[in-house]
């Protein structure tokens, strides 16, 4: 479960950092 929550933060981390990057 632990894992499960930890792959998701990350990825939407990566999803906003990428966001940003494209919208800038």
């Amino acid at each position: 479960m632990y894992e499960i929550f930890t792959l998701r933060y990350f990825t939407k981390t990566c999803v906003i950092n990428y966001l940003s990057a494209v919208l800038v």
